[in-house]
């Protein structure tokens, strides 16, 4: 299991940033906060998959 910058994801990948900024509204907290939680990094991972697999 690769180490994934989810801070850079979020500022790179569109999808990503829009399903983490809806994350925090939801439970009110911080990117920062939302970025540690397991769900959004799971989400993350998907979001980086479908990425890589567009450009290879």
């Amino acid at each position: 299991m690769q180490n994934i910058n989810y801070t850079s994801l979020y500022a790179d990948n569109a999808d990503f940033k829009r399903y983490v900024d809806r994350y925090c509204v939801k439970h009110r907290i911080s990117v920062s906060e939302a970025l540690q939680h397991y769900l959004v990094q799971m989400a993350g991972r998907m979001y980086k998959e479908q990425a890589d697999g567009r450009k290879g």
